[in-house]
């Protein structure tokens, strides 16, 4: 009977430890696996994207592309909106993982001898692991306060109250990938490579907890928005109401039998729980530095229908739950799609464990740029199990139209799932094939193998995967132009795993549960060429190694990672790629579980928390050779981690700390303790620091020499003001060393003003004021560049920006007698020159008016809503044109000229010539025959559609369905001939 009572309570354990596991719609699979990846052959993979649209709204680009995900077929997953496998990111989005449980699947057990048995939490516990904060921190005793040094280093002095193991907000939205976590005290730390993020306004803690037992406040915006700010000066707000949400409603089923020792007698129990929570935020607004606003609208759902839902989330032994979940029918009266998974599902003679998840998902409806006539609409149906499939994008701008259309089609017999079959962009087709589709199992399939995808079978375990492991993965692409490319894989294979923290060397071979990308074929309308993949070290054992113990339904994609890829494409040459792995980047050594009370029985784990995957899956090196497999170029790359030794780190709390690094600031401690001993605990030190190239060596071997380039960059690793930018960049060729050091508003205002700042208007680097809203700001321009060229000599760039949108004023560059270095930069005015001067801003900040160093300058007319200029005339003022036009002479006042609104009406042919002809009677103004004048139009989603010269020869441009260009001709379309492209299709 004591076995009875392990083996129910090992296995329920089991599912509070995956914390990735398929609790969340594919989508959100995809936006982690993808905030998280370093590089696609490292997994085994090759990128696979089409591009839909872009479009340039002020320092920003709003744009769609579809890419194909291929990870292995998980059928207890809905497929996504865009056909299986198939993922984008629409307009942005964040979602998280959760580390706390919320259905309380760790307090259910059996007890034979008590004849107790379902879930059972104390009243402290119950009430902990059923609140959800948004923002988290660690639980101290009263009155205690601890530093983040002092939790780390001796956990049992320091107040700690129970295990802090912070969630992590994954998020992707207009190039910015990765995520953010709250530290012990609730601090917003962000991990991303390409910028300097923040998210703003924490505000109350508690106001940003809610119970998951009950309804949850979606007008309550402590809990339902995230706002972040960029480092150009944007903000972004996610969520803030139930349309943008994106809501699990769980449950955990517990049943079985037990022999009752005081009864002596078989008992059947069940038990159950409940819970809802936020899983995603999805974007609504974007507020633009230029003052441009994008909005988002979602399709309005009704929360009330899972009201009945929870009525009751925890029962034990009884009939089960008063109320089921909503039906099809109350789900559509409610215009609410959903789409379900599996967490954990699982089975034997005595227990069954089940956890089912629905996600209430959001949908966008559409995306509008305020005020300038484009929008873009999304379009959907549903299948006959009511899941939802996107049908076509349609795009509107300036009264045109552009339509995406997906289409979509039910593969696999009875058991069918939508695959995306053809997109037709603006008469531009691409199809696709699949493999092995024709007979899929139930959603409710128990036929997976160990990494949770499908085997063949109905039955759990390794099954028939030998023959299934690319099931429903994509095959061939078929392009416009009728060029292809068909992708074969293999079964994966590896010569090293991780158990127990530990990394075993024995060899696995394949064993058929994983797909990894073999070759692929290639053609471009003329020639075909194939490329194959070998993952393979230089003792030809497998460079695969598998970073975490099987557990059933994770993430599967990244269990298994390639620190070696050769691609050899035949007859053309190969290319070897080395990655970083656990073998090269372990957890740092100071990054370590400390156990205390090691006499303790009891064992605290971390399992999953790998606090050096960041660093995982860098290109080391790469070596190119030709089809003689002769070495042509080798390139080398070193990361910069920004750690320290553990005895260096610096205690900040209360500290006002001059010297300290970032890895005294940016990191988290987790900690454990033991349930059974509370003087039993652990921590962890977690950084959440981006791992940046600092040094790039390239050899390349030229008839028997070598020719070596070295670039090194250095960056700061201050706590105060630090950002992911190069503060000084080193390259090294053979005619010398050039050095190039980027000095930041920060350095410029050491005494950090608040208001009333000093200016210096005499000197470079005197624009207080300016730094100092910058900082505020969150705004990271380099403001002085100072470079030294290989013969030791100096040169500055000064960059002045405009107070409110923070675009470039003025460019100021040092006289070539200038004295100068990289410590004496503050010179005088007298001893630079102008560059550049952006004289006048419009209100969207578009530069109305230049000057060059020669002191001439260029009046620039925008029109299309102020998003394309349409007239640049030289030698003439801003308030020179608008005199001779006889107009108001404020920045906005242009946009009540003719052209203007010519250009904001130009929706066809029609428009457009009507447009020239208003330039042409622009251009012919005889108080304007002595300036220099160049007009354009456009296709504004498209590109330029004509530019007329000073000379007055008109250049027409001429794109192809695919909005690429295709001629440019003289004067009209039918003229002469000028320039001609021509394309081919290759992934």
């Amino acid at each position: 009977m004591r076995k009875i009572k392990l083996i129910i309570l090992v296995l329920v354990l089991c599912i509070g430890t995956n914390t990735i596991a398929q609790n969340r719609p594919e989508e959100s699979l995809s936006l982690i696996s993808n905030a998280t990846t370093n590089n696609d052959l490292y997994n085994g993979t090759v990128n696979v994207s089409i591009p839909l649209f872009k479009i340039p709204i002020g320092n920003l680009t709003l744009s769609n592309e579809i890419s194909n995900v291929p990870t292995g077929f998980r059928p207890r997953v809905d497929e996504s909106i865009f056909g299986l496998h198939w993922n984008a990111n629409l307009f942005g989005s964040i979602t998280r993982e959760t580390n706390t449980d919320f259905l309380l699947t760790k307090y259910a057990a059996v007890q034979p001898g008590t004849g107790v048995s379902g879930i059972y939490p104390s009243d402290e516990s119950k009430a902990r692991e059923t609140t959800d904060c948004i923002i988290q921190r660690q639980n101290f005793d009263y009155g205690f306060v601890a530093s983040k040094k002092q939790i780390l280093q001796n956990p049992n002095n320091s107040g700690i109250q129970s295990d802090f193991i912070p969630d992590k907000f994954y998020f992707d939205f207009f190039g910015y990938k990765g995520y953010f976590v709250f530290d012990n005290y609730g601090n917003p730390l962000v991990f991303c490579e390409n910028a300097k993020l923040q998210v703003v306004g924490p505000g109350s803690l508690a106001s940003k907890c809610y119970s998951v037992t009950s309804p949850i406040d979606f007008q309550n915006k402590n809990i339902s928005e995230i706002r972040i700010m960029d480092d150009k000066g944007n903000t972004f707000y996610f969520g803030g109401s139930y349309d943008a949400l994106e809501i699990n409603y769980s449950d955990f089923f517990f049943a079985g039998n037990y022999y009752n020792l005081a009864f002596q007698s078989n008992v059947s129990f069940a038990s159950g729980s409940r819970a809802n929570y936020i899983l995603s935020w999805f974007l609504k607004k974007v507020e633009l530095s230029n003052g441009e606003v994008i909005e988002a609208t979602y399709k309005q759902r009704n929360a009330d229908a899972f009201n009945s839902f929870l009525q009751n989330t925890l029962y034990n032994n009884d009939a089960g739950f008063p109320t089921s979940y909503p039906t099809s029918a109350q789900l559509e009266a409610a215009n609410i799609e959903v789409s379900k998974s599996y967490e954990i599902s699982t089975s034997t003679t005595e227990q069954y464990v089940a956890i089912k998840n629905f996600t209430k998902r959001a949908i966008i409806d559409n995306i509008k740029i305020i005020g300038k006539n484009i929008s873009v609409n999304y379009i959907y149906f549903k299948d006959n199990n009511n899941l939802i499939h996107l049908n076509s994008i349609n795009l509107n701008y300036f009264g045109k139209s552009q339509s995406i259309n997906f289409n979509q089609t039910p593969l696999g017999g009875q058991n069918y799932r939508y695959f995306l079959t053809s997109l037709v962009n603006n008469s531009e087709v691409y199809s696709f094939q699949y493999e092995k589709t024709e007979t899929l199992p139930s959603k409710n399939s128990y036929g997976t193998n160990d990494f949770g995808y499908w085997n063949g079978t109905n039955s759990r375990g390794i099954g028939n995967s030998n023959t299934f492991f690319d099931a429903t993965l994509l095959k061939k692409i078929v392009y416009p132009n009728k060029g292809y490319t068909i992708f074969n894989g293999e079964k994966a294979d590896v010569s090293k795993k991780v158990f127990d923290g530990m990394i075993d060397y024995t060899l696995m071979p394949s064993d058929g549960m994983i797909n990894r990308i073999a070759n692929r074929i290639d053609f471009d309308g003329v020639n075909e060429y194939k490329t194959n993949y070998t993952y393979q070290l230089s003792d030809g054992k497998s460079s695969g190694i598998i970073l975490t113990q099987f557990r059933s339904g994770r993430i599967s994609n990244e269990e298994i990672k390639y620190s070696q890829v050769q691609e050899n494409i035949e007859n053309k040459g190969r290319t070897e790629y080395f990655f970083s792995d656990l073998i090269s980047n372990p957890d740092n050594s100071f990054i370590n579980t400390k156990q205390f009370n090691s006499t303790a029985l009891s064992q605290i784990s971390f399992n999953g928390q790998e606090n050096g995957a960041y660093q995982r899956g860098k290109l080391l090196k790469k070596k190119i050779f030709n089809s003689s497999n002769k070495l042509l170029r080798e390139s080398l790359f070193e990361y910069e981690s920004f750690l320290r030794p553990e005895n260096e780190l610096v205690d900040l709390a209360g500290n006002a700390c001059s010297t300290c690094k970032i890895s005294d600031e940016n990191y988290y401690v987790l900690t454990k303790i033991d349930k059974s001993n509370s003087q039993h605990k652990a921590t962890l030190y977690a950084p959440v620091i981006p791992y940046l190239l600092k040094k790039e060596k390239v050899i390349d071997y030229l008839n028997g020499q070598q020719i070596t380039a070295e670039t090194n960059t250095k960056y700061r690793e201050s706590n105060i003001s630090w950002h992911p930018y190069p503060e000084q960049i080193e390259t090294t060729t053979a005619l010398g060393t050039s050095i190039k050091k980027y000095i930041y508003p920060y350095e410029l205002n050491p005494g950090r003003c608040r208001w009333g700042c000093p200016v210096n208007e005499t000197i470079v680097g005197g624009q207080n004021p300016m730094y100092q809203a910058m900082i505020n700001s969150n705004v990271w321009f380099p403001v002085i560049e100072i470079a030294k060229n290989e013969n030791n000599k100096y040169s500055l760039q000064e960059n002045l920006f405009y107070h409110s949108s923070f675009v470039p004023k003025k460019i100021r560059q040092s006289k070539l007698d200038a004295v100068l270095d990289f410590t004496n930069y503050k010179i005088s005015v007298d001893q630079t020159v102008d560059g550049l001067s952006y004289d006048l801003l419009d209100d969207k900040a578009n530069y109305l008016q230049t000057t060059n160093k020669s002191g001439i300058s260029t009046v620039s007319i925008y029109g299309y809503k102020q998003t394309s200029p349409i007239v640049n005339i030289v030698g003439i003022t801003y308030v020179q044109l608008m005199q001779i036009l006889g107009q108001p002479t404020s920045p906005t006042d242009y946009l009540n000229l003719d052209i203007v609104t010519k250009s904001n009406a130009d929706v066809n042919p029609a428009t457009e010539q009507e447009l020239l002809n208003s330039l042409d009677i622009f251009r012919n103004n005889p108080l304007l025959k002595d300036y220099p004048m160049t007009t354009y139009t456009y296709d504004p989603l498209i590109g330029v559609t004509s530019i007329t010269q000073p000379s007055g020869i008109r250049e027409v441009y001429i794109y192809d369905t695919a909005n690429r260009l295709m001629e440019i001709r003289e004067n009209s379309t039918s003229g002469k001939i000028l320039k001609e492209f021509k394309y081919n299709y290759k992934q």
